[in-house]
């Protein structure tokens, strides 16, 4: 997952408490440096309140399960799809319609990886 969208992610509230961070970034003055990490578990020692050296913080990078799961916690649905649709993936929640019997969408993520799809169908309902 790209960083573009971890922050995203960060910023309208998705948990950080993931065992996968995939970048660190630190502050020097005005200066913003990104590295990626790639580490499960990974550790950044620190004397800040936080456990972090001051200026430096771990954006994470959840999992498609994490994903999932956040997801079906928001939404108050009886479906959940993820399906590859005319060159990119979809996510979708939906309910099941009382007069059909069939699932009317109620929300949706589309993205170029099933991670992104899921992602920005989290991002929907945490719009600012």
């Amino acid at each position: 997952m790209n960083y573009k969208l971890c922050k995203k992610l960060k910023d309208a509230g998705f948990p950080q408490a993931s065992t996968h961070f995939a970048y660190r970034v630190e502050y020097h003055g005005d200066k913003e440096t990104v590295l990626l990490t790639c580490g499960e578990n990974y550790e950044c020692k620190g004397t800040a309140e936080d456990g972090q050296p001051a200026g430096v913080w771990l954006l994470a990078a959840p999992t498609l399960s994490e994903l999932i799961e956040a997801c079906a916690g928001e939404y108050d649905g009886d479906m959940f799809r993820l399906e590859w649709l005319e060159g990119q993936w979809q996510a979708l929640v939906g309910n099941k319609t009382r007069k059909d019997k069939i699932y009317r969408a109620v929300a949706c993520g589309d993205g170029t990886t099933t991670k992104e799809a899921v992602a920005n169908l989290w991002l929907a309902h945490h719009k600012k």
